[in-house]
């Protein structure tokens, strides 16, 4: 099956992550965090991987781009990444010097907490310099014009916010510097960790706004890591669902919603309170059970001692990704009649 009939619009992949290992090296063992994850993010969309905590979302992430910690080691598959001259690199394969040139001006990284993330003893200003600076982006008249641009689209007024350290402002203004920061790079990739996390309800929604007009406005292609549902239906073009360090399902994202094929995502969806349920008397149904053990993880499909459906070969073999309809993909043996991955 080509890249064309596996991205969601018939398009070449961003980014084509193909069977990406990833470990833990601790006392007890290796803690398989990522575990032979196959995705394909869409170029110009907004690509959402959701799951549990301890699912492995933000490894994934430090996976690809190689921010891992000393003791985590990549044990295969890669990470190719389509550049707007079109050439492309394989970031598994990448040292540490074309990374470093990648990181910033291609690919925006948005860690979670990254609003703690600025110089307390810095101007939003002098962050946005330094930020120029250190890519060999500064130019004096441009530079000024174009802070000051991304600032306004953020929703910061730029003569009230240039001037003030972080302490000065709020929470909310501070993840939208944050973001204003990234974007001022103009990256062909931007990934953000659990971008609403640590803000209140109407912070949340002044973001979400904000994200879908930087998305629309710069046309870059978005990854949006979180474990909160509700903000994937507001934002995201197609879904990614991870269950201990794999991808399960994958598709768009009404598509989801309307029709979850994995009994995991169909328990996701299942415990999202909603307004509606007011009215037709719906219980949240929290997923039964706990996420498995990375260290020790059950044998055949990760998810079977929490699934209602499991038979005995679930026991014991661990199925590939199906392709039961175009576009959409679940790795799941009661869609073994469909086309693999």
């Amino acid at each position: 099956m080509s890249d064309e009939l596996k991205s969601g619009e018939g398009l070449k992949p961003k980014l084509a992550l193909r069977n990406l290992r990833m470990e833990y090296l601790v006392r007890e063992g290796s803690i398989k965090a990522v575990s032979g994850v196959t995705l394909f993010i869409d170029e110009g969309k907004i690509t959402a991987i959701v799951g549990e905590s301890g699912s492995g979302k933000t490894s994934l992430v430090e996976t690809f781009l190689k921010i891992l910690p000393k003791n985590a080691r990549i044990r295969g598959g890669e990470a190719l990444l389509r550049l707007s001259n079109g050439g492309e690199v394989d970031l598994v394969k990448a040292d540490e010097r074309t990374m470093g040139r990648l990181r910033g001006k291609v690919i925006g990284y948005i860690p979670q907490g990254a609003q703690n993330s600025l110089n307390p003893v810095l101007t939003v200003e002098q962050h946005f310099v330094e930020t120029l600076k250190n890519h060999g982006l500064w130019d004096q008249e441009s530079s000024v014009s174009e802070i000051r641009s991304m600032l306004s689209l953020v929703r910061l007024d730029p003569d009230t916010v240039l001037k003030k350290y972080p302490f000065e402002l709020s929470g909310g203004m501070k993840q939208r510097v944050v973001i204003a920061l990234t974007m001022v790079l103009k990256p062909e990739l931007v990934i953000l960790d659990e971008p609403t996390s640590a803000l209140d309800v109407f912070s949340q929604r002044v973001l979400l706004n904000i994200l879908s007009n930087v998305s629309m406005q710069y046309r870059n292609t978005m990854v949006l890591i979180t474990h909160d549902i509700p903000v994937v239906a507001e934002l995201a073009d197609r879904v990614a669902v991870l269950y201990a360090g794999t991808v399960v399902e994958v598709g768009d994202t009404y598509e989801i919603f309307k029709e979850p094929l994995h009994p995991y995502t169909s328990m996701l969806i299942s415990a999202i309170p909603s307004v509606a349920d007011i009215y037709v008397k719906r219980i949240p149904k929290p997923v039964p059970g706990e996420p498995p053990s990375l260290l020790n993880p059950p044998p055949g499909c990760k998810f079977h001692p929490r699934c209602p459906y499991a038979v005995e070969k679930c026991r014991t073999s661990e199925p590939p990704l199906y392709e039961p309809k175009k576009g959409r993909f679940v790795k799941c043996w009661l869609y073994s009649g469909g086309e693999k991955l």
